[in-house]
This record gives C-alpha cells, sequence and structure tokens, in this order.
C-alpha cells in the first residue's frame, strides 16, 4: 500500500506550516491555515513577516524577533527548537487593518534533504491566548500555580493538582 504523504500532512491534527530556509511558506496543512485564518494562497510563496506583518502596536517589533529567533536556531544548530509561549498579534482576516491580541506555543524542525542540507523548516504552531485567559481568571480556588512567561503580560496561573 502506497502511503499518501500531501493526504496525510493536510490530515494531521497538528497545525504544521513548512518553510524554505530563508523563512517562505512551501506549504501549510488545513489546520494551520485554520488557525491562521489565511488561505493557502495569502501564504504559500510568502515570507513569513510579509505574510504576517508585525503589529503596529509592537513597534519594537519584539514580537517578530521572538518568533525569528528560534527559527533561525533551527537553521544554524540543525536541531529542533521548542519556543517558549510567545505574544504574537494577528492582522483580522475579517476585519483588515485590526489586529487580535495571540499567544502561540511553537515547535519548528529541521528536514534534511539527502545530501544532509537543511531543505525545509517544520514549524508547528497552537494558539493557546483562550487556555491564558481561562488560566489566568480568579477561581477564587487558591490552589494554582504561577509560571512567568515572556512575552506575556503578566504571570500565567495553572491549576494546580
Amino acid at each position: 500500500m502506497a502511503i499518501d504523504c500531501a493526504a496525510v500532512f493536510q490530515a494531521l491534527p497538528g497545525a504544521v506550516a513548512l518553510m524554505t530556509p530563508d523563512l517562505v511558506f512551501a506549504d501549510a496543512n488545513l489546520a494551520w491555515l485554520h488557525q491562521a485564518g489565511r488561505s493557502r494562497d495569502q501564504v504559500v510563496g510568502r515570507y513569513l513577516f510579509d505574510a504576517f506583518p508585525g503589529s503596529p502596536r509592537d513597534p519594537a517589533a519584539s514580537g517578530a524577533r521572538h518568533l525569528e529567533a528560534p527559527l533561525r536556531a533551527v537553521l544554524a544548530n540543525r536541531e529542533i527548537d521548542t519556543m517558549d509561549l510567545q505574544r504574537y498579534d494577528v492582522e483580522s482576516a475579517q476585519r483588515p487593518g485590526q489586529w487580535e491580541e495571540r499567544y502561540w506555543s511553537s515547535v519548528n524542525a529541521p528536514v534534511f534533504a539527502p545530501d544532509g542540507h537543511i531543505a525545509l523548516v517544520i514549524h508547528r504552531v497552537e494558539e493557546v491566548t483562550e487556555l491564558l485567559r481561562a488560566a489566568s481568571r480568579p477561581d477564587g480556588s487558591g490552589d494554582a500555580r504561577t509560571r512567568e512567561t515572556p512575552g506575556c503580560p503578566e504571570p500565567i496561573r495553572f491549576p494546580g493538582p
């Protein structure tokens, strides 16, 4: 039985995009496109920060810097890189010009060509905005862990055991 790798990629339950070493989108699966609120035509063939420019609410472009550094680390170190939770606001697809605060958990991994060079970077993301909002709501239980997370405006509370 032959395996249709393209169909498997599209059916993955996690949100995955493939980028070239120049950070140009080579492909993205349906889960990633849904999570990003974009169509394949809006991302494939585009440079990461052209497809997702930094928010004008972040004049220091810290979100872009914090996203680019781990991607470059994958290329330099030739190994998987797991990012800290990252705030990266995204322009609304339904309301151009309006930006939505978003938090992401990402893992980036190299894909090696037969000759050993890095052909692609896998960019697996999970939007965790609602999870963080829910975890930071005061619930009155007093039984929670607090975690300082770079890029997040305040400590995040996680329910304790």
